[in-house]
């Protein structure tokens, strides 16, 4: 499916469908709006636009900083989004510094989706799939990673056991194994 011509709602609709695929939606009991929030969220970033500011990625730091004194939640809602699309589809930048930034950023994400959880408490549904993410930052990031998985080669595939023999990183691990490649096994799992 060719995604440069497609509505945002169907963009919506794929990115749901696809995720709501995922084992860990019955394994997590993921809501189905959250599945949404998240399918929103990964349409709205199809645009770097929507990432980069002024060309550039805002560190974690200094949109935590500026998120602390926004009384309209704009900027806490740009963190959590942020920190859940960059731990999932970029995984590997975050990762670069070490897996205790990727925890730093599920943290600092977690955080972020429970504050909207509670300024959002006057529209139930909203709050309870903001929570809901809050709780399971790892999972839906895990998940939103996977995606890849579909536009992944072979080449690709040698440089995930590159990392994986690197780093031992589960999250590596996963993504293999959904190639049909089990490293510790050492077998194709197709």
């Amino acid at each position: 499916m060719s995604l440069l011509w497609v509505s945002p709602e169907k963009l919506s609709g794929y990115f749901f469908d696809q995720l709501n695929t995922a084992p860990e939606v019955e394994e997590h009991e993921l809501l189905d709006t959250s599945c949404w929030y998240v399918a929103d969220l990964l349409s709205k970033y199809i645009h770097s636009s929507e990432l980069l500011n002024e060309g550039k990625l805002e560190p974690l730091t200094f949109q935590l900083f500026s998120a602390l004194n926004d009384p309209n939640h704009k900027r806490v809602r740009r963190l959590a989004d942020e920190t859940l699309f960059l731990t999932g589809f970029f995984y590997d930048f975050v990762r670069r510094r070490g897996k205790g930034q990727v925890d730093y950023y599920h943290d600092i994400g977690s955080r972020a989706f429970q504050a909207l959880s509670l300024a959002y408490r006057d529209n139930e549904e909203l709050s309870l799939a903001l929570y809901d993410i809050s709780e399971k930052h790892p999972v839906f990031s895990k998940m939103i990673g996977d995606l890849r998985a579909a536009e992944m080669n072979d080449s690709d595939l040698v440089n995930l056991v590159r990392r994986w023999e690197e780093t031992h990183d589960e999250r590596y691990r996963s993504l293999m194994i959904k190639l049909g490649y089990d490293p510790l096994n050492k077998i194709d799992c197709n």
